[in-house]
């Protein structure tokens, strides 16, 4: 069954739902190899529901793209879409939002409150934490919400809590990037 228009759109943090779901163990964090593995079966796990429950489901992930524009692709009927180097993956879904005529048939994945949740709720679209929509697309990972984070609807419960976010050595870790004087290897 496919999406028809005004049907729900997910629109997902990608990295966001892999690395704060439950998707990687941290063990062997890094490797490039693990990552796209990572994204392939969670974009494999996306398709299945969004063919039983006629959804759309769009994926935006942090970079992979050296051109100026996003580049998107369709892999098992769900697109994602890779932001270009300077744009971050939470500005694409806040402008992916605004462009919306009815931001009320959107729903953003994510658990990364200060920059896409409480913004998006501001544009009139609804917001779905990590845990819930893992839950949801039947992924079968093992997760448990972290205490204070989010309802029982997986919305966020604590404006005052400290966002879940990745700090700059969590991503310099899963890409094991090592800084060198004014430039980074990999």
């Amino acid at each position: 069954m496919a999406p028809v228009k005004g049907s729900p759109h997910y629109i997902v943090d990608g990295y966001n739902v892999i690395l704060h779901g439950g998707y990687s163990s941290g063990k062997g964090r890094g490797s490039d190899g693990l990552v796209a593995d990572y994204r392939y079966h969670f974009l494999k796990s996306l398709s299945q529901y969004a063919k039983k429950k006629a959804v759309r489901i769009t994926v935006v992930w942090d970079g992979g793209s050296s051109t100026t524009h996003p580049r998107s692709e369709t892999a098992f009927g769900v697109q994602s879409i890779y932001t270009p180097p300077g744009l971050s993956a939470d500005e694409h879904i806040v402008r992916m939002v605004e462009k919306r005529s009815n931001p009320r048939e959107v729903t953003v994945v994510s658990d990364d409150r200060r920059h896409i949740v409480g913004v998006v709720r501001n544009l009139g679209s609804q917001t779905m934490g990590v845990v819930q929509f893992l839950s949801l697309v039947g992924n079968g990972r093992k997760s448990k919400p972290k205490k204070g984070r989010t309802s029982g609807q997986g919305n966020v419960t604590d404006e005052k809590k400290e966002a879940n976010d990745l700090s700059v050595e969590d991503w310099l870790k899963l890409f094991q990037v090592k800084q060198t004087g004014n430039r980074n290897e990999t």
